[in-house]
């Protein structure tokens, strides 16, 4: 990743200087996305403002080929921007529709079902991923992975066990070794469900420990959010495993103090509300979280406080 930045920021600057656009915004593209997973939020913001404006001058037509509106749409969904999200989506689609990039169709039916999924509008994120697999175009970065991983998740929290093992399988097909897909961390985090779901919190806890183990050895951050979170309670009622405990909350907090958001914090404050048995605690967490939008993890934190 830096590497990849420090390329970034040259090619933005050696586009810059010759008038070429489309160099600019592929080197921005990439500069964003790794801002965003390094947690470098004020840059990862910049970076998709400027590929949102840029993108809109005609003179950045072959910049299509990049796709920057992904770029920022994820940028927009983890700042919990989704109506931002889904306007650039749309963008996205209708571009890339019209150049004849087919390929991009699924992935921004796929960016629709994240920001729904994030939202807690179930309908429109089991809808959007449909959309996106009907497609019928697998890819390898991951996108039908994550399709199939959010409507295994709708299926276990509707109480449909079946139908998201089925889910779970499918997506598990699609994995490749030693490559951190979209939809990796979903996927360990649909295996948790179903483990949940059958009784068996230890192994709920190891398929979410394995991923999280890997995003670590890959040096990715920002996916280990999201494992940190359904890692806590496991850890909490289990009891057996402090050392891992330790790892996730040192990351809730480094996450909370170097993205400086109210979603990062009040998870960061959702470790502590656990370990200390604090219910009360719990409820202000949830509050934050509804008013981030994210109302379907609110209602999760809100049964797990009763």
């Amino acid at each position: 990743f830096t590497a990849a930045r420090e390329m970034a920021t040259l090619g933005s600057k050696l586009g810059e200087a010759i008038g070429d656009l489309t160099t600019v915004l592929a080197a921005e593209l990439v500069g964003g996305l790794v801002a965003l997973y390094e947690y470098d939020i004020p840059e990862a913001l910049r970076l998709a403002d400027r590929l949102e404006t840029l993108a809109q001058l005609p003179e950045a037509a072959e910049a299509t080929l990049y796709q920057p509106w992904f770029g920022a749409s994820l940028v927009r969904i983890e700042l919990h921007q989704f109506d931002h999200a889904l306007r650039l989506n749309a963008t996205g689609r209708a571009r890339a529709l019209e150049t004849g990039y087919l390929w991009m169709g699924p992935a921004y039916d796929a960016l629709d079902a994240y920001a729904a999924w994030d939202a807690g509008d179930l309908d429109d994120a089991a809808a959007s991923a449909a959309a996106a697999l009907a497609w019928g175009l697998d890819d390898t970065f991951g996108t039908t992975i994550w399709c199939h991983a959010f409507l295994g998740r709708i299926a276990a929290a509707r109480g449909e066990p079946e139908v998201a093992a089925a889910e779970a399988e499918a997506a598990r097909r699609l994995l490749l070794a030693g490559q951190a897909q979209f939809g990796w961390e979903h996927l360990a985090l649909l295996d948790a469900d179903l483990a949940i779901h059958a009784g068996h919190p230890e192994a709920a806890r190891q398929a979410l420990r394995e991923a999280w183990e890997l995003f670590d050895a890959f040096g990715i951050a920002s996916p280990r959010q999201r494992l940190n979170v359904a890692l806590v309670p496991l850890l909490c009622e289990l009891g057996d495993d402090p050392d891992l405990l330790a790892a996730v909350r040192a990351d809730l907090d480094g996450a909370a103090r170097r993205t400086d958001l109210d979603v990062w914090r009040a998870e960061a404050s959702y470790a502590e509300a656990w370990v200390g048995r604090d219910w009360d605690a719990m409820e202000r967490v949830a509050a934050v979280l509804t008013t981030a939008g994210r109302r379907f993890q609110a209602a999760r934190v809100l049964v797990e406080a009763a």
